[in-house]
């Protein structure tokens, strides 16, 4: 398994910035992704948002890594669809996140996995699904 030196920054800042106050944070919550042996092959990080009002709780994806060696097995689109199983018996009506605009393969897997077009931000896209 090979994690990059970019990969791990970027984790550390979204983990330090989804989860300030660690696995206490409220409304977020950490996944490890792992193969049927049980070894890790990546993580996931989503969060509950209620800001659309008391009728509207959405999942917001707000991490996922998988390992290179462990890419293009179906590892990311279960741990997707394990999220929004969690999602919608908690209570949450659609699912949302954000992909870089140089982000093709992650924008591929998500549309794969039911996503569509939102909205343009700063740098790529917002995407979003009814579950």
């Amino acid at each position: 398994m090979k994690l990059t030196e970019q990969a791990k920054n970027d984790a550390k800042w979204d983990f330090e910035f989804g989860m300030p106050a660690g696995l206490e944070t409220k409304d977020s919550f950490p996944m490890s992704i792992v193969n049927e042996e049980e070894l890790k092959t990546g993580w996931l990080l989503f969060q509950y948002d209620s800001s659309g009002g008391e009728n509207h709780k959405q999942v917001f994806l707000a991490d996922l890594y998988v390992y290179e060696s462990e890419r293009r097995k179906g590892y990311a689109s279960e741990a997707i669809n394990e999220m929004n199983r969690m999602a919608k018996k908690d209570g949450c009506s659609s699912s949302a996140l954000f992909v870089g605009g140089n982000n093709h393969s992650g924008l591929k897997l998500y549309e794969k996995c039911g996503y569509v077009f939102f909205e343009q931000g700063d740098g790529g896209v917002f995407l979003i699904k009814t579950i």
